[in-house]
């Protein structure tokens, strides 16, 4: 299987996504950010559902009411599709913030915790890959016809978890007396949101993944 490498999606910040190659490009400007009208469309159009959907819906709400429309939701696969993003888009700043306190470590000759940094940030970094790997595949479930769907939704799925689980070990080996407490609650924070967005993005996969099926009279052997 090709490898995605993490370049070949660049997120700026709450601008744009650009997609490349051949992917689109969604900019914030064509959609509304949140207001009253956003507000009615999200109690009338079920966003309050994910309540049900995912363990975090405070979070998931926050991550897809600024793309509601006038015309409703993004669909389900266009929402699974921005949380991954969001998911990625922080996971890429938490590894710029724990580099910049490994680096600081390392300057002060604190080989342990210096170690136990490195590690965490290796578990960040291919959590990052992952969540990469997972986004494109998305981008392709059902153009390649119905027989990739399940190999497609097989390898997100095996990505997403990794990832999650990855964001959930990470944290354990990185409080030592070296990293100072408002570094340590830093990082805490910035990986437990990781792992809250990587849980929020499986469970908005699978609900896309399984109306498609349903939809395509698609069967798991």
């Amino acid at each position: 299987m090709k490898q995605i490498e993490e370049d070949d999606i660049t997120i700026k910040g709450s601008v744009a996504w650009n997609l490349k190659p051949r992917l689109a490009t969604i900019t914030t400007e064509a959609w509304l950010q949140p207001t009253n009208l956003s507000l009615k469309v999200y109690s009338a159009d079920g966003l309050h559902g994910l309540d049900n959907l995912s363990r975090y819906p405070d979070l998931c709400v926050q991550t897809l009411l600024p793309y509601v429309t006038k015309r409703g939701l993004p669909s389900s696969q266009l929402q699974a599709q921005l949380s991954l993003a969001t998911c990625l888009s922080t996971a890429r700043f938490t590894k710029i913030y724990m580099t910049m306190v490994a680096k600081k470590l390392n300057e002060t000759d604190n080989s342990g915790d210096y170690q136990a940094m490195e590690e965490c940030m290796h578990q960040i970094d291919d959590g990052v890959k992952q969540i990469t790997q997972s986004f494109k595949e998305l981008q392709q479930m059902g153009k390649d016809g119905y027989q990739n769907f399940l190999w497609h939704e097989s390898n997100v799925q095996s990505w997403v978890s990794a990832a999650l689980t990855d964001a959930t070990n990470c944290v354990d080996g990185i409080l030592g007396d070296g990293v100072s407490d408002s570094e340590k609650a830093m990082i805490q924070a910035r990986i437990l949101k990781v792992k809250q967005l990587a849980s929020n993005s499986l469970a908005l996969f699978t609900r896309f993944t399984s109306r498609y099926r349903a939809s395509h009279g698609i069967k798991i052997p």
